[in-house]
């Protein structure tokens, strides 16, 4: 349905609605209120009438059971006295009985004995004489119901399921009396149950039903569906009453047309079923809802008519409002004084606010009409030069500084698209902007606004005209683009000084890069400082930060370091060369064992040192070959010296043994002579060995490399230094196996290197432990292991000295690092010990924790001739 377009008709509506609403209301609900009421009063009668008839039901399988006991006790007596007039008597009984089609009388293997017929059936008794009932349910149990009829014998009377007579074709069932010598069977036709039905029909409003418990029909108020036998079990509410015994007091059927009761007949088993239509039930609701619905077209027709002239009295003031707002629109004000009052506060309101509002709607109209004309003066008195593009892109207005700009009148740009003829667009490489990517284009397109767009006009004379330009997208009410706004500003002696500097940047940028090419080229470190010690400049490539790698120098005055890693140098020549702005050196030593020679160049800027040029020289290696050539000489000088003294104690030594084995061959056994002498021989032989051995370490040649057992090398070390430890009371646990293989080596150096590691252990051991101590413990020990793939000898100096503090643990194989006190060591010993182990191809490492022990572990490579098998010790 439409909207109503006009304040009358939604007035009408809505008052018609405001009328008539309550009443539809309040009619709906009493109309709900009588349906339920009826529903409720036709359940409670469909009801009462279906306990009616199954009280009737139960009265009538009473009184057929009590009059087959009163037959049954007559034939008791006549089997006793007269067993010849049972027939007659059966006969008799059958005609004169109104339940009963036909009276056996069974003797115990269940063959009829005596039969009574009513007269119409006397011609069906040689048939019925000969059944045989012995398989009747009824007689076992099968297809029982017990009544509470009691014979003279305390028996009961039972009752079988329904069934179709022979005789008659009707629903009938079999009653039974157990007798002293046999049983009494009757046949009960069930005609009398439909008359009941029959006669409690009310107008043909209610309908019932007789099923037996199997459900099968067995009377209704329809004669013909009692014949048909029709099954109700699909009835749900049958088949839980026959099931259960639950009886259903009221219910509306699935499909909501019927109203339904059901009662159970308890005497034998069957169920009652009362139906009644919900039309006719509700026939009186349905008669008051034509009468609420026909008032309420009466109400809706009064409220119509009463709406219509209200809406009128309503609406004629909002039409004078109307034509005044249309008035003022057009710029009309005259029409504000057909608007007067009206009789209604709101109305009055209405047209007070109208007045206030053309009132100041002529205020701003004048305001903005001396606004554009501010706005004219100030676009015609702008540096920036601007156009105005409609939707079609045209150009509709342009000022003053848009005219000088491109050297054109004002009716050579507007009225005209926004590039005038035979005049390009081009970008900043020189290619051509195509016109759907215009500044103004593009924002008219997409609505986005460009900001700073520089583009290049190429004018018919070739004069280049480049601008920086600016579009705005102007917005309707409607929400759709009315225009654009296009500023922009000449550019083109900016665009020249630009070109000029980019060729200047260029050329300095090649410069650049040929300076640093030839300060990468140097091979000192050069680094360009500031004032607050950060390094703008570096040739060098990075930091390694290995030991001897070549890092820069390690000086915190001139490099930003961590504050838990700073360590301020002393006497930096940065800092010099900054207070003196002269040229200074130095020398330093980083964390790394690097030395670096440093030389400091000021630059300076008007007069003031502004940065500072560092010039660092690794001269590690000149310093170490200068203590290689220095040490050659000294060790070259006490070769000599230990030949001349090994030649001068030799000789008298050679005497004193030669003398004391002429004692020792001319002295007695076990005496004290004997004795003496070969003490002297012991300890001359031993002189003899020591000296011998430092004759052999002292002497530096370039003898050829041999093979040589580990245990002999170390064997000849500790003869150097055995009375040594002993003296410090230092216990020696020696584990090395007699299989180790050899290796290659060359004047004593193996035994050098021992020496130095024994020596270091044992003066770590004495500092820590003064005296004798069981943990003042020297262990070495040597295995055979595989590394890189192939055999080498691993040997493990251990001690439970001092160990190395961790801050010298890295460095501490750097020549001239010793943690010994000054004037006790040199710190070459590990230095030389690294050496030796890397020229034999081995590897020398070392663990420690502070305080506590030190293990130096040495890998060296087994000899190729020896790697088949060990050589002896």
């Amino acid at each position: 349905m439409a909207r109503p377009s006009t304040l009358k008709s939604v007035l009408i509506l809505r008052f018609i609605a405001a009328a008539t609403l309550p009443l539809v209301l309040c009619g709906w609900l009493a109309y709900r209120f009588l349906v339920d009421r009826q529903l409720a009063d036709a359940h409670a009668d469909l009801h009462r009438q279906a306990v009616s008839i199954r009280d009737q039901v139960g009265e009538f399988s009473d009184r057929v059971g009590s009059n087959l006991v009163l037959i049954g006790n007559s034939v008791g007596k006549l089997q006793v006295m007269a067993p010849s007039e049972i027939d007659p008597f059966l006969q008799f009984a059958a005609n004169q009985s109104e339940y009963f089609e036909a009276l056996y009388l069974l003797d115990r293997k269940m063959r009829v004995a005596s039969l009574g017929l009513p007269d119409f059936m006397a011609t069906r008794r040689r048939d019925l004489m000969q059944l045989d009932f012995s398989g009747l349910g009824l007689l076992n149990g099968g297809q029982r119901r017990q009544l509470t009829t009691v014979g003279s014998n305390g028996a009961y009377v039972t009752v079988s399921d329904t069934f179709v007579s022979l005789a008659t074709g009707k629903p009938s069932v079999m009653m039974l009396l157990p007798l002293a010598d046999g049983f009494l069977l009757g046949t009960v036709n069930l005609d009398r149950l439909s008359s009941y039905l029959q006669n409690r029909q009310r107008d043909d409003d209610m309908v019932f039903a007789v099923t037996d418990h199997r459900g099968t029909l067995i009377a209704h108020t329809d004669q013909q569906l009692a014949v048909e036998r029709g099954n109700y079990l699909h009835h749900q509410e049958i088949h839980v009453a026959l099931a259960s015994g639950i009886e259903t007091a009221g219910k509306t059927h699935e499909d909501g047309s019927l109203l339904e009761s059901v009662a159970v007949v308890r005497q034998t088993g069957w169920a009652v079923h009362a139906s009644l239509s919900r039309e006719v039930a509700l026939h009186d609701a349905r008669r008051l809802g034509s009468i609420l619905l026909g008032t309420l077209v009466a109400a809706v027709l009064l409220a119509g008519g009463i709406a219509f002239w209200q809406a009128r009295q309503v609406v004629r003031p909002l039409r004078i409002l109307r034509d005044g707002t249309r008035g003022v629109a057009s710029g009309d004000y005259r029409r504000l004084g057909e608007v007067g009052r009206y009789g209604y506060a709101e109305l009055d309101d209405l047209a007070a606010n109208f007045l206030e509002m053309g009132a100041a709607v002529m205020e701003r109209e004048t305001f903005l009409r001396a606004s554009e004309e501010r706005f004219r003066s100030l676009l015609a008195g702008m540096g920036e030069g601007m156009l105005i593009i409609s939707p079609d892109g045209r150009v509709i207005d342009c000022n003053e500084a848009a005219e000088r700009i491109f050297s054109l009148s004002r009716r050579e740009i507007v009225g005209r698209e926004l590039l005038p003829e035979q005049w390009q667009m081009i970008r900043e490489d020189g290619t051509a902007i195509l016109p759907a990517d215009y500044p103004s284009n593009a924002t008219l397109a997409s609505g986005t606004d460009t900001n700073n767009q520089l583009v290049g006009f190429c004018a018919p004379d070739g004069r280049e005209l480049w601008l920086q330009m600016n579009s705005r997208a102007q917005w309707s009410l409607h929400g759709e683009i009315s225009a654009v706004v296009l500023t922009f500003a000449d550019v083109t002696r900016l665009k020249v000084a630009e070109a000029s500097l980019r060729i200047g940047k260029l050329r300095y940028q090649e410069l650049f890069q040929q300076f640093s090419a030839l300060l990468e080229g140097i091979t000192d470190r050069i680094y360009l400082m500031s004032p607050s010690l950060q390094v703008v400049w570096t040739n060098a490539g990075g930091d390694d930060g290995e030991a001897g790698g070549g890092g820069s120098p390690r000086c915190g005055c001139c490099f930003a370091m961590p504050a838990d890693d700073f360590e301020k140098c002393p006497d930096c020549p940065v800092l010099r060369c900054f207070a003196s702005g002269r040229r200074e050196i130095g020398e330093l030593v980083d964390r790394y064992g690097v030395t670096w020679s440093l030389r400091v160049f000021p630059v300076k800027a008007e007069e003031m040192v502004a940065q500072v040029v560092l010039i660092a020289e690794d001269i590690t290696e000149t310093l170490e070959n200068e203590l290689q050539r220095s040490r050659a000489s000294r060790l070259a000088a006490l070769g000599e010296l230990a030949a001349g003294v090994a030649h001068e104690i030799n000789n008298p030594i050679s005497g004193v043994i030669n003398y004391a084995q002429l004692i020792l061959n001319h002295a007695a056994e076990n005496s004290r002579d004997r004795d003496l002498a070969q003490r002297i021989i012991k300890e001359g032989d031993r002189i003899a060995t020591i000296v011998r051995e430092l004759l052999t370490f002292a002497r530096e040649g370039s003898s050829d490399p041999q093979t040589v057992s580990i245990r002999e090398a170390l064997a000849e070390a500790l003869s150097l230094c055995e009375s040594q430890l002993r003296k410090d009371m230092i216990e020696l646990r020696l584990d090395l196996p007699n299989d180790l293989p050899g290796i290659e080596s060359r004047n004593h150096q193996l035994q050098q290197l021992f020496l130095n590691l024994i020596s270091n252990a044992r003066h770590a051991l004495a500092e820590k432990y003064p005296g004798a101590h069981a943990d003042k413990i020297l262990a070495i020990s040597g295995r055979q292991v595989e590394r890189d793939g192939r055999p080498h000898i691993r040997l493990k100096v251990r001690d439970h000295g001092t160990g190395i503090p961790p801050e010298l643990l890295e460095r501490v194989l750097n020549p001239f690092v010793t943690t010994k006190p000054a004037g006790v060591g040199t710190g070459l010993g590990l230095s030389i010990s690294f050496d030796i182990a890397k020229k034999h191809g081995g590897l020398l490492k070392i663990a420690s924790e502070h305080g506590a022990w030190t293990e130096v572990t040495v890998d060296l490579p087994v000899s190729a001739v020896a790697s088949g098998g060990a050589t002896s010790p």
